[in-house]
């Protein structure tokens, strides 16, 4: 009979047992926080509606908790009235109920703490990039080719690789004018770029010269956004063009390249001895790789 009471009390109440029973819990709620800062959002000089605690000047901070209890009922379903009301007395513990709907509420309303803190995965490092230079010692580019060049004007030396595995290296020196890559003809500086052997013959004066494909398409290029530039000198009536005839040969000034001194109007110079050795290794299509 108790069971079929609470029933029928419940069924005739309908929406205002559900409001007595949300008033209860409410102020229940308030019992378990205590009193708290005033509310961020009440007007000044407003009055409160809520009683002063004893011994103290300040009046109890008015909480608003309607949406957090809706939400705690919604993912709680035996917190809600309608269920409670229908269940039996010795079945409804208050104070633990209140108890358990106020840790809920404060998992909600927390800002401080994240619930999902534990569950995200941990970001992985991440990896450090490769390093856009290849080691001196091997590389990777010219593992294909059978010979390759590389010359390097700031260590002032010209590398020989077999198959991208370096085999032999050079002192070398360059062009009169410095760093800086060759724009027109007269400017007494080495190009940098990556050209290709297209001659080799003895010379008279240099034992013998390994002639580049300079000026190649890019070099031309660069020339003529020089030229709309302005950087290009005018010589007379006419400016000069991109220049030619850059290649690798030995020294007529041996003293010069002992000392690493650049003396040539644009080209690579190596000791006698070596571009001997050199003009020996390599063939006709050699990639040259010029870098500063």
């Amino acid at each position: 009979m108790a069971d079929n009471h609470d029933d029928a009390f419940g069924l005739e109440t309908g929406k205002c047992a559900q409001q007595v029973m949300e008033k209860r819990f409410a102020g229940e709620l308030v019992q378990h926080l205590g009193a708290g800062r005033p509310h961020p959002g009440a007007e000044p000089g407003g009055k409160d509606d809520r009683p002063k605690a004893a011994g103290s000047g300040h009046r109890r901070a008015a909480y608003h908790i309607a949406w957090p209890i809706a939400a705690a009922q919604r993912c709680l379903p035996f917190l809600s009235p309608r269920f409670l009301s229908q269940s039996k007395p010795s079945m409804r513990p208050r104070r633990f109920v209140g108890t358990l709907l106020a840790g809920s509420i404060l998992a909600l309303v927390g800002g401080c703490a994240n619930p999902f803190a534990h569950s995200r995965a941990a970001t992985p490092p991440i990896p450090r990039a490769p390093s856009a230079f290849d080691d001196d010692d091997h590389l990777a580019w010219a593992e294909s080719e059978p010979w390759a060049v590389v010359v390097r004007k700031t260590c002032r030396t010209l590398d020989v690789y077999r198959y991208g595995t370096r085999v032999r290296s050079f002192p070398a020196v360059f062009g009169l004018n410095g760093g800086g890559s060759k724009l027109y003809e007269g400017d007494l500086r080495t190009p940098i770029g990556l050209y290709m052997i297209v001659d080799k013959r003895p010379h008279p004066r240099w034992r013998h010269f390994l002639l580049l494909d300079y000026p190649n398409l890019h070099d031309v290029h660069r020339y003529w956004l020089a030229m709309e530039a302005g950087r290009i000198p005018r010589l007379g009536d006419q400016y000069p063009g991109p220049g030619g005839a850059v290649g690798i040969h030995g020294t007529d000034k041996p003293s010069f390249n002992r000392r690493h001194f650049d003396w040539t109007w644009g080209c690579i110079s190596l000791e006698n001895a070596d571009i001997e050795v050199l003009a020996s290794l390599v063939p006709v299509g050699t990639l040259v790789l010029i870098e500063d």
